[in-house]
C-alpha cells in the first residue's frame, strides 16, 4: 500500500466546491424555502354588514362589507369568514382552488369569529345567489335565498361541495347544473320552496348527497337529463312531483342507500337509465313508489319498503329488474306490474 508521501498530489488537498457553485446552491435553497413558503401561506377574510370594503379585510375589526369584494380578493386556500346579516350582493366565484387546499366560505353562525351571531343570508335582487365558476370550492352554513333566477348555478365547476346550507327556491331551481362538467357535493343540506325542482343535475353532471332534506317543491326534488346522483341517508318529502324524476332525454344513473321518498307523485320516476336502490322506503304517494319506463331503464332493489301508493308499488317497463328482500304493501294497484320488460 503507497504511503501518503506517495499519493498523488491533488489527494493530499480537502475537497472544496468553487465559490460561485457554492452561491447557486444557496440562491437554490433559498427559492426551494420561498417556494414552500408560498405553497402553505393562506389568508382568513371578515366580512360583516358593519364592514368596509376599503379595509384590509384580515381581521373582525376591519372587516369587508360585502361578499362580492371577499370573492375579489381570494386566492387559492384562502378562507372568507361572513358574519351575521343579509347580504344583498351575489357571490359569484371565479377563482380555482386546489382539491388540497379549497377556496372556503364559512357563515359564522355563532359569532364566535366575527362577534355578529345569527343567521348567514345571501338575498340578492336578481341572478343567481352563488355561482361556482371556479373549482374546489367549499360553502359552509349559508342560508341562500332564490329570486327569478336558479337560486345556485354552477358553470364549469368541480369540487364544489356544499355543507349544513339552506337552499330556497325562486320562480326556477334551487341548485342547477347544465350540461358540462359539472361536481357537487351536498353535506347535511336542506332545499325548499320555490316553484321550480329543488336540484337539476345536467349530461356529465354529477352530484353526491350525503343526508339532508329536500321538500316543499312545486317541481320534483332532484331532475335528472343525464346526470349521476348518489344519495346516502337523504329525506324528500311534500312534493308536487317525484322524488327523483329522470325524463325522456339521457339515460341517467341513480344511487340511493337509506333514502325516504313520502308525500309526493312517484318515488323515483326513470324513463331510462339505472337505479340502484337499498334500505330505502317509499309511502303516501300520488303514483308509484318506483316507475321504470318503457326506453329500457334497469332497477335493482334490496331491503326496500313500498307502501300506500295510488298506483303500483313498483311498474317495471321495457327493462330489467332485480327486486330481493322488499316489501310492497297497500298500493292502488299491482303490488309489483310488468310490461314488455326484458327479465
Amino acid at each position: 500500500m503507497p504511503t501518503s508521501s506517495q499519493l498523488p498530489t491533488f489527494m493530499h488537498r480537502p475537497f472544496c466546491v468553487p465559490g460561485h457553485l457554492r452561491t447557486i446552491a444557496a440562491l437554490i435553497a433559498v427559492v426551494m424555502l420561498g417556494a414552500a413558503d408560498l405553497a402553505v401561506a393562506q389568508t382568513t377574510y371578515f366580512v360583516r354588514v358593519t364592514g368596509n370594503d376599503a379595509a384590509a379585510g384580515t381581521t373582525a375589526q376591519t372587516a369587508f362589507a360585502t361578499i362580492a369584494h371577499a370573492a375579489s380578493a381570494i386566492a387559492s386556500g384562502d378562507t372568507v369568514v361572513v358574519g351575521a346579516g343579509r347580504y344583498s350582493d351575489a357571490l359569484r366565484l371565479t377563482t380555482n382552488g386546489l382539491a388540497e387546499r379549497p377556496i372556503t366560505f364559512v357563515a359564522d353562525a355563532d359569532g364566535s369569529q366575527t362577534g355578529d351571531p345569527g343567521a348567514v343570508e345571501v338575498a340578492p335582487a336578481s341572478g343567481n345567489s352563488v355561482r361556482f365558476e371556479g373549482d374546489h370550492t367549499h360553502l359552509i352554513g349559508f342560508t341562500l335565498i332564490g329570486n327569478a333566477s336558479d337560486t345556485v348555478r354552477l358553470n364549469q365547476a368541480v369540487g364544489i361541495r356544499m355543507e349544513r346550507c339552506t337552499v330556497i327556491g325562486g320562480s326556477r331551481d334551487g341548485i342547477f347544473l347544465p350540461r358540462g362538467t359539472n361536481h357537487l357535493t351536498l353535506v347535511s343540506c336542506t332545499l325548499h320552496s320555490g316553484s321550480g325542482d329543488l336540484l337539476q343535475a345536467n349530461q356529465g353532471s354529477s352530484v353526491d348527497i350525503l343526508g339532508g332534506t329536500f321538500r316543499d317543491s312545486g317541481g320534483d326534488a332532484i331532475k335528472l337529463d343525464g346526470g349521476i346522483v348518489s344519495l346516502s341517508g337523504t329525506i324528500m318529502h311534500d312534493l308536487a312531483g317525484d322524488g327523483v324524476d329522470s325524463p325522456l332525454n339521457k339515460a341517467s344513473a341513480v344511487t340511493a342507500d337509506r333514502v325516504h321518498i313520502y308525500n309526493a307523485d312517484h318515488g323515483f320516476n326513470m324513463a331510462r337509465g339505472s337505479l340502484i336502490a337499498h334500505g330505502s322506503l317509499m309511502h303516501d304517494l300520488a303514483g308509484s313508489g318506483i316507475n321504470m319506463g318503457n326506453l329500457g331503464p334497469s332497477a335493482e332493489l334490496r331491503n326496500c319498503t313500498i307502501a300506500r301508493t295510488q298506483s303500483h308499488g313498483i311498474y317495471l317497463g321495457k327493462g330489467t329488474g332485480l327486486i330481493t328482500n322488499t316489501i310492497i304493501a297497500d298500493t292502488g294497484g299491482h303490488a309489483i306490474e310488468e310490461h314488455k320488460q326484458n327479465r
